[in-house]
């Protein structure tokens, strides 16, 4: 029995493009809600995940940026309350979204 390198090579590059294909897919499966009163991050194919958080109790809003996210204009705000936080992944135009985060906050807090 002959082995042969180049298929085995060739079987490994498909089983790696596989295991990571979940993170080319996985922003177009997020949907970010903004209200008055609460944010909320719906995420997920298969199994769906919904994190809420009302804005009255967040204490820190943070802005995580990669390499490309900086070259494509996205990033991961995080939003954190006494005993939680929120991920908002994959958004676009952060500084905005978190300019009217924290104008609702301010709205929330002054009533």
């Amino acid at each position: 029995m002959q082995f042969d390198s180049k298929l085995a090579s060739e079987s490994w590059e498909v089983q790696y493009v596989l295991k990571g294909a979940h993170i080319i897919v996985s922003p177009y499966f997020v949907v970010v809600t903004i209200s008055e009163n609460e944010v909320q991050s719906r995420t997920g194919i298969f199994t769906h995940r919904l994190d809420k958080l009302q804005l009255k109790t967040v204490e820190n809003i943070e802005i995580v940026s990669t390499l490309l996210g900086r070259v494509f204009n996205y990033s991961t705000i995080l939003l954190y309350a006494h005993g939680s936080w929120v991920r908002l992944p994959y958004v676009v135009q952060p500084d905005e979204i978190k300019k009217q985060i924290e104008s609702n906050l301010e709205n929330v807090r002054s009533k």
